[in-house]
C-alpha cells in the first residue's frame, strides 16, 4: 500500500506564503510595490504621495514584489534545508512578529503625512504600555530561537530601522501606510537573511 508523503520543501513553502498572502490580503506586500513605485518614480513631496495612493501597480513595484516574494521563497527553503522544520517554523514565527513591531514602532517616532488614508484611523501616536506590550511581542519569539540569534536580529532591525526612517522622513516628511507595509516586507527578508546565514548548532 502507498502511503501519505509530505510535498517537497520548495513547494510546501510556496503554500505556506500562499496562505499567508490569503490570510492577509497582501496588505503589507501592497505596501513594498506602492512605495517602491513611488519612491522610484518621483522626486517631489506630492508626486510621491500621490503615485503612492494610486493602486495601480508600475514596473518599480512589479519588480520589487518579484524579488520579494522569490528571495523569502528561496530563504525559507534554505533555512528549512539547514535547520529543519522545527526551527523553519520558530523562525517564520519570529520573522512575523519581530517585523510587525518594527513597522508598528514608527508610530511612536514618525508622523503620518496624509489628511485622511488607510492607515489613518491608526495613526494616533501610542502610549509608553502600548509600544512597550507591542514591542514584546515582536521580540518574545525571537527568544524562542535563540537568545544569542535575538540578540543579532534585534541589532540588525535597529538599524534598518534607523535608515528607513531617516529615507521616509527625508521624502515625504514622515510615513503613510505604504510605508508601513514597506518596513514589514523588509523586516521580515532581512530577520530571514539574517537566520539563512546563521550556523545552527
Amino acid at each position: 500500500m502507498g502511503r501519505l508523503q509530505w510535498w517537497p520543501p520548495g513547494v510546501a513553502v510556496l503554500l505556506g506564503m500562499a496562505v499567508t498572502l490569503l490570510l492577509t490580503g497582501a496588505f503589507h506586500e501592497d505596501g513594498l510595490a506602492d512605495c517602491v513605485d513611488a519612491f522610484g518614480g518621483a522626486w517631489r513631496r506630492e508626486d510621491v504621495l500621490r503615485i503612492m495612493h494610486d493602486s495601480r501597480i508600475g514596473a518599480f513595484g512589479a519588480i520589487a514584489l518579484v524579488v520579494a516574494l522569490l528571495l523569502k521563497w528561496q530563504l525559507l527553503v534554505a533555512i528549512g534545508a539547514r535547520s529543519g522544520l522545527q526551527e523553519l517554523l520558530l523562525v517564520l514565527l519570529a520573522a512575523h512578529g519581530a517585523s510587525r513591531a518594527m513597522a508598528v514602532s514608527y508610530l511612536a517616532t514618525l508622523d503620518y503625512v496624509r489628511d485622511e488614508g488607510k492607515a489613518k484611523p491608526v495613526a494616533q501616536k501610542p502610549g509608553g504600555a502600548g509600544l512597550g506590550f507591542a514591542l514584546l511581542c515582536g521580540a518574545a519569539p525571537l527568544l524562542l530561537v535563540s537568545p544569542l540569534f535575538a540578540g543579532v536580529v534585534v541589532t540588525a532591525l535597529l538599524i534598518l530601522r534607523f535608515l528607513l526612517g531617516r529615507y521616509f522622513v527625508h521624502r515625504i516628511g514622515g510615513y503613510t501606510g505604504d510605508c508601513l507595509g514597506m518596513a514589514q516586507q523588509l523586516a521580515e527578508l532581512l530577520i530571514y537573511l539574517v537566520a539563512a546565514a546563521w550556523t545552527w548548532s
